[in-house]
């Protein structure tokens, strides 16, 4: 049976943990160049910011699904799968709120002759004025526009953990084995990559790992590029499918080429101000007056965090 490490999200593992079924224990440590080749190489680094890599782009999504992961993409707006759906965004230590009205789900491709919607969402967020000030200092992610060689390598990111207590970014680091697997979960039908679980495979997606980003070393371009993200697993077999992001990049980088619109800055910046106002009223030093007062398709059914 094929199962969607979706709705409520899935993450990756091995038959023990993420630790290539060696010690039990999940790879919870960013990686680095010695656990992934070209790790720490092929990144656009942001003005006055160094050792930023695609650990850095993946949060913590609460969507209407439940909680699972997402990706920062560019411009405020983060994609996740469409079985997850838009939600408060927590990445590192700052979370984010969505912008209203601007989840965005039609995203289509054909497949096997018929136009289908895909497992998909996008959406904006806005920093929460408690614990970020600003969207996220990250360059913008490059989406692959063409689909993976076979046997090239996968690196997975994602936020589930299996035991309903999705939370805490691990990876995994697998080969592509196949390509355009049309994968069929609720009512969406997606074009996938495929990992089957095995020798050279010993990672699969879990619950909570939904979202996540995959990222695949180009090194003609000697860059990273956002490959997939995480959707589902089949739970006899541990085979993992993915997102292929290349058959949607095009209506994906259209979508997310509009900025966070002006008026929330502006916002934010009349909220600034009142603050100090307010404060500065309190100021020592001055009177009360001096104050003053101013003014073949694989069909699956969704996992759910807590659902087994």
């Amino acid at each position: 049976m094929l199962c969607a490490a979706i709705g409520w999200g899935m993450f990756l593992a091995d038959v023990n943990a993420i630790e290539n079924g060696s010690t039990g224990t999940p790879n919870e440590t960013a990686p680095t160049g010695s656990n992934i080749p070209n790790w720490n190489v092929g990144w656009t680094q942001p003005q006055g910011q160094s050792g930023i890599t695609g650990w850095n782009y993946v949060g913590l999504v609460a969507g209407g699904g439940g909680s699972a992961s997402g990706i920062y993409l560019r411009n405020g707006w983060v994609l996740t799968a469409g079985h997850v759906g838009a939600g408060n965004f927590t990445l590192g230590s700052g979370t984010y709120t969505v912008v209203p009205n601007t989840a965005y789900t039609g995203f289509t491709a054909t497949i096997d002759g018929t136009v289908s919607n895909a497992d998909i969402t996008v959406f904006q967020v806005q920093p929460d004025g408690v614990t970020t000030f600003s969207l996220p200092n990250l360059s913008p992610l490059p989406i692959a526009t063409s689909q993976p060689a076979l046997g090239s390598q996968m690196a997975m990111l994602g936020y589930g953990d299996g035991n309903s207590q999705v939370g805490t970014e691990t990876w995994g680091l697998n080969v592509v084995t196949a390509r355009n697997e049309a994968v069929s979960i609720n009512s969406f039908v997606t074009n996938d990559i495929e990992t089957t679980y095995g020798a050279s495979n010993v990672y699969y997606v879990v619950l909570g790992d939904s979202g996540g980003g995959d990222f695949i070393y180009h090194s003609s371009k000697s860059e990273w590029q956002l490959a997939g993200f995480n959707e589902a697993v089949d739970t006899n077999t541990n085979d993992s499918y993915f997102v292929q992001l290349s058959t949607y990049a095009s209506q994906i980088n259209a979508v997310t080429a509009q900025p966070v619109p002006a008026l929330r800055w502006w916002g934010w910046a009349v909220l600034f101000v009142s603050i100090l106002v307010v404060v500065s009223r309190f100021l020592p030093g001055k009177s009360r007056a001096d104050r003053g007062v101013r003014g073949q398709w694989r069909t699956m059914r969704p996992v759910r965090t807590g659902v087994h």
